[in-house]
């Protein structure tokens, strides 16, 4: 069953971005840059976020949003949230690992004893976050698994999964992913504490929006708290439409940059799926995308994989706007994009498309 319009889940999706003070606090540890956001009364209760996997070249970032909305929820509850940059970029398992317990003993120092630790991991922090619930589940008391890429394996530091999580593992997928946590539930029927698989009827990777992310978490801590949990769901939220700054003339759409991955560098649009059909643009397609005097060819497809390393693409999100990105490169120091920039799109053969 999705998720429908209610007034607590749109009220949640249009969460003020200063809704909640807090303090946040950016340091190293051993030369692994991290950073704390601090909630102003702590409840003892820690979020630790472990990211994906980042280019070698880019620099070490433990930069997150905090004012997303559901992270601004855990705060105004009193949660405390962390990320760590992992020690080096690229792909990174084991060490990974080390770096998150690196952070939580940190913590542990300088405030106290957390009374309960949770992790989130995307992609490659998916399969972080699996593997530390089969090792210490002492120390973290459950994971999200969002996107979890499972496929994944460091070579040089190899680590086993066990298929055996010792504490609550919930894994969120797009519908196109649902593949490896599948064959991971299959194979963890030993488990003491089974993993659930919960979906977002959405293709993509990682392509979620935030009331799915605050559905999800919420659900976590639920199940670690009360022993409860739906073994299979669906959440997709589709969030309510919104007035745009968008027009059509010549052929193009015309439109804006509403926002920038910082540590990506993904160049989110104001453009949907509606505007690219309105002038004859569909999935498979290449288009052409300007940016203040740079121009440049686009893949429309679903998700990175799309287009090989170092090519353009762009989706659909889950929030209904576009992203457009380079495969493991970064989009907006390509075209030296800032946020509110004009951004105009056309079909490679504009004199076919539509106008209005």
């Amino acid at each position: 069953m999705k998720w429908s319009s209610s007034l607590f889940l749109s009220l949640l999706y249009f969460l003020p971005l200063n809704a909640n003070p807090h303090q946040k606090i950016a340091g190293e540890i051993e030369g692994t840059p991290y950073v704390i956001a601090l909630p102003t009364e702590w409840n003892g209760n820690l979020l630790l976020l472990a990211h994906g996997y980042v280019a070698k070249e880019r620099p070490l970032s433990a930069a997150f949003d905090s004012t997303s909305a559901s992270l601004a929820h855990l705060l105004d509850q009193g949660w405390m949230i962390a990320s760590t940059a992992y020690r080096r970029n690229g792909l990174i398992i084991r060490d990974a690992i080390e770096d998150l317990n690196d952070l939580r003993d940190h913590i542990e120092v300088n405030y106290g004893e957390p009374f309960l630790v949770i992790l989130e991991g995307r992609s490659m922090g998916g399969l972080i976050v699996t593997l530390i619930t089969e090792n210490e589940p002492d120390r973290f008391q459950g994971a999200l698994a969002i996107g979890a890429a499972l496929q994944i394996r460091d070579s040089l530091y190899p680590i086993e999964k066990t298929y055996q999580p010792k504490a609550p593992l919930l894994f969120l997928s797009n519908q196109s992913e649902l593949d490896g946590p599948t064959a991971y539930i299959e194979r963890a029927t030993e488990a003491a504490i089974k993993p659930v698989l919960w979906k977002v009827s959405r293709n993509g990777h990682v392509n979620i929006n935030e009331t799915e992310r605050h559905l999800a978490l919420t659900a976590l801590i639920e199940w670690i708290t009360t022993n409860t949990i739906n073994e299979s769901k669906d959440i997709t939220y589709i969030p309510p439409n919104t007035e745009r700054d968008v027009r059509f003339e010549n052929g193009q759409c015309i439109g804006k940059i509403i926002d920038i991955s910082p540590e990506y560098g993904n160049i989110f649009i104001n453009l949907n799926t509606e505007d690219f059909t309105k002038i004859g643009i569909q999935r498979g397609m290449t288009f052409r995308i300007s940016i203040k005097d740079e121009t440049t060819e686009v893949v429309y497809g679903t998700t990175y994989s799309d287009v090989p390393e170092g090519e353009w693409v762009a989706f659909p999100t889950a929030d209904n706007v576009t992203r457009v990105a380079i495969n493991l490169g970064n989009a907006s120091k390509a075209l030296d994009a800032q946020i509110d920039d004009v951004v105009s799109v056309s079909g490679i053969d504009s004199s076919s498309s539509q106008t209005d």
